[in-house]
């Protein structure tokens, strides 16, 4: 988003996403933090990953949405195997579903499309 920004040169916009960014950064970081710690310190301790996957499973609808900014997760310790488990995965149709669809919408099209008068 910072490079539509750019592309627009909407300088003030990118200013205020580049402070948010750097502030959700810390709060990420931070909650990564304790969260681990509660994880060890419990009786027994847990796995922090399949925990937190547990967690958002059992709390949250639906899946993480892609496109992600990895390496500003992965700078404050939020790796991929933290979230790509949640996240939707997007499966390309098989060729012959595909093709089906493509032919029902075409069909749909002609049908919708004005008679031509001679």
């Amino acid at each position: 988003m910072l490079q539509q920004l750019q592309v627009y040169g909407d300088k003030a916009s990118m200013h205020l996403l580049e402070v948010i960014e750097r502030d959700e950064l810390t709060h990420v970081s931070s909650g990564l933090r304790w969260f681990k710690y509660i994880c060890a310190a419990a009786n027994p301790p847990m796995d922090p990953i399949p925990t937190f996957h547990r967690i958002v499973r059992a709390n949250f609808r639906g899946s993480l949405l892609p496109p992600f900014n990895t390496a500003a997760r992965t700078s404050c310790g939020f790796t991929e195997e933290w979230y790509l488990p949640l996240a939707v995965k997007k499966e390309k149709p098989a060729p012959a579903v595909a093709a089906a669809a493509a032919a029902e919408a075409a069909a749909s099209s002609a049908e919708a499309a004005p008679e031509a008068k001679e």
